[in-house]
């Protein structure tokens, strides 16, 4: 089986050792229950990437190998305003969530068997970001219920 991880510096493990990241202590548990020769775990996660950005590598990423149970994780970087946008997202709400829906199709489509959205780990920031009249955490939080919904229509 191969099941593959793909998104954001979150699955990346930005800023730590590869051997403490997640993804990395999920691949050593599977591999102890079920043996490195019944399962492939490969991490395709970059850092920065949005779903906008996700979408234009998964033809390499994803749909050109035998992706078994894929893992979608993005939404940190999508929900952050940069000073540069003056007031809009990096990736619009109605855009983040038609991105993740061509994403779950996309996979399926390419035969995946399953795959799974993850939510975003909440966000302490309550400073407003530049430019609007919202916080990192609470725009997380938003894009967050953004995801909730797109599973529940999949």
């Amino acid at each position: 089986m191969y099941l593959y991880f793909f998104g954001d510096s979150i699955s990346f493990g930005q800023g730590i050792s590869v051997d403490l990241t997640w993804v990395n202590r999920i691949a050593q548990e599977l591999h102890q229950q079920y043996g490195r020769d019944k399962i492939t775990v490969i991490n395709t996660s970059i850092n920065g990437n949005t779903t906008r950005m996700a979408l234009e590598r998964m033809p390499y990423d994803i749909q050109s190998h035998d992706v078994d149970v894929l893992l979608v994780g993005f939404g940190m970087n999508d929900c952050n305003y940069w000073v540069t946008d003056k007031g809009v997202p990096r990736v619009s709400p109605n855009a983040f969530r038609a991105n993740l829906e061509e994403i779950v199709n996309r996979a399926f489509h390419f035969g995946a068997k399953k795959v799974v959205l993850r939510t975003n780990h909440p966000s302490p920031r309550t400073d407003y970001m530049t430019n609007t009249d919202i916080t990192y955490g609470e725009s997380n939080h938003f894009y967050n219920e953004i995801i909730r919904e797109v599973v529940g229509n999949c």
